[in-house]
């Protein structure tokens, strides 16, 4: 006798197999999530970090700046109003206090060494970058708690800002 059909064994196999096949890809998903937010939280770092540059450019006399700390998911975009290269509650102007995406957090801050404080100013009319007073650069390590992946955020000295 010819059968025609599947055996109950063999269906049991394929659904076996679109069942795997989905929880990985439901993983993966998951994950890029956590790997999209975290590229978002440095492009929002990024462009504030121009903005405040480009604000210092027009201003013609005004210094704008980004403070960043250490175990934060947020940062300070301010207007140094006492010319002292950082920020000061009590003498700057405090524009916004800018919430990284869920999860995400400041890990470090290198300036040749870390550092629990990264004061990054920009001061008309080139604008000059004085990071700290007078370090040449800076390395902005941020972490996503979901995916323990990171991304850093490098500025020079020279205004250039680029994620890797």
């Amino acid at each position: 006798m010819e059968s025609k059909g599947f055996t109950i064994i063999e269906l049991i196999v394929v659904v076996f197999i679109i069942i795997v096949l989905s929880v990985i890809v439901v993983a993966n998903y998951e994950w890029g999530g956590y790997e999209l937010e975290l590229g978002q939280s440095a492009q929002q770092l990024v462009g504030d970090l121009q903005w405040a540059r480009e604000k210092s450019i027009s201003s013609g006399d005004k210094s704008y700046g980004v403070c960043l700390e250490t175990q934060t998911s947020t940062y300070i975009l301010f207007e140094d109003k006492d010319n002292d290269l950082k920020y000061d509650a009590s003498q700057d102007i405090l524009l916004e206090r800018v919430r990284l995406r869920e999860n995400i957090l400041v890990t470090k801050l290198d300036i040749g060494v870390s550092t629990p404080t990264a004061y990054i100013v920009f001061v008309p009319p080139e604008p000059l970058v004085k990071i700290n007073t007078d370090k040449s650069y800076v390395y902005i390590t941020l972490w996503s708690q979901k995916s323990n992946a990171t991304t850093v955020v490098f500025v020079y000295h020279s205004g250039l800002v680029e994620i890797k």
